[in-house]
């Protein structure tokens, strides 16, 4: 592909009239060489970083100018993970010996290619912002799972790291064996004759999910695939405290939209929750020993039934879809 006549195109419509002639007029050159490559666009990435802090304190560029040279950088980002993605994946993952999750594979892509992903001081700050004042440096993170999901073998060995049972999950397994039940802030697990109940527990906001049920909910999902004393699991939703629905259990009210307006849901929660929970209540979990299609070595899986009580509302709506059964 030529690139240099790719990159004309796609910024001819862009104001890069604020930065440096040398920065804008760089040309994203992939030479198959990755030490040299990375150096040249890290060089690049951190360039305009700082040319860009600059300029926003001098308040010499507007929010559209801002935008408009994060896509011109996110430009060149896609076209050298066009070619290095997959030996950045196997370079985080010990050549694919070592499972990662989403979260931490972004929070460590910057250890292989500098300034690659926004740091978590940068994201620390553009987390504090509301929905409509960020600047979407997340979007970076977006384009870097993208290109990663496209390699068949490595994406596919991501697939089978969010399958896994989560660390949260394996710390309470014992308990939940000993006890029958496991109770997490925002979700918990408890053991009947017949089947094991998983209950989703933000009752201020009428069971919607955000940041704070992602991953006790999903540890919940592990711990009732993990136990062998039933076949089947229930996931449903937990009495509420609004007025209107006092003392009603609602199985979901979508994303919490009141954290979403206010910026509180990052662009990670979104991917972790279907590549994680979502696609557990599906496929069950992975065994890292075989292939994810195996025949012979099928995941580990439950039958599901929703109890769907008052309503379910957008992403409650995806956990219906994934289920084998609806009451």
């Amino acid at each position: 592909m030529n690139f240099e006549e790719y990159i004309k195109n796609e910024t001819k419509s862009l104001n890069l009239k604020f930065l440096s002639e040398e920065t804008r007029n760089f040309i994203p050159a992939i030479s198959g060489n990755f030490i040299e490559d990375k150096k040249i666009f890290s060089n690049f990435w951190n360039k305009v970083k700082l040319e860009k802090v600059s300029l926003k304190k001098e308040k010499k560029i507007t929010k559209i100018n801002i935008k408009e040279i994060n896509t011109f950088c996110n430009i060149t980002k896609k076209i050298f993970l066009n070619k290095y993605s997959a030996l950045i994946y196997r370079e985080i993952t010990d050549d694919l010996k070592t499972f990662i999750r989403v979260e931490e594979l972004c929070s460590k892509a910057s250890t292989v290619v500098e300034y690659l992903l926004p740091s978590f001081e940068d994201l620390e700050k553009e987390n504090k912002l509301f929905l409509k004042e960020k600047e979407g440096l997340e979007i970076q993170q977006g384009i870097f799972l993208s290109a990663l999901l496209k390699n068949e073998v490595e994406g596919l060995h991501l697939c089978k790291s969010m399958l896994l049972p989560t660390k949260m999950a394996k710390d309470r397994i014992e308990e939940f064996e000993k006890k029958g039940k496991v109770y997490f802030d925002g979700a918990s697990v408890e053991s009947f004759e017949d089947y094991d109940l998983v209950t989703l527990k933000n009752s201020e906001f009428l069971n919607a999910e955000d940041n704070r049920t992602l991953l006790p909910l999903e540890a919940a999902i592990d711990i009732a695939i993990y136990s062998k004393k039933n076949n089947i699991c229930v996931l449903r939703g937990d009495k509420v405290t609004h007025p209107k629905y006092e003392n009603k259990n609602i199985f979901g009210a979508g994303i919490n939209l009141t954290h979403l307006y206010e910026g509180k849901i990052p662009f990670l929660w979104y991917i972790t929750r279907d590549m994680g929970a979502v696609n557990k209540v599906l496929r069950g979990h992975s065994d890292i020993n075989f292939g994810l299609e195996d025949s012979l070595f099928p995941h580990k899986n439950k039958i599901w039934f929703a109890g769907l009580e008052t309503f379910a509302i957008g992403g409650g709506c995806q956990y219906l879809l994934v289920m084998d059964h609806i009451i």
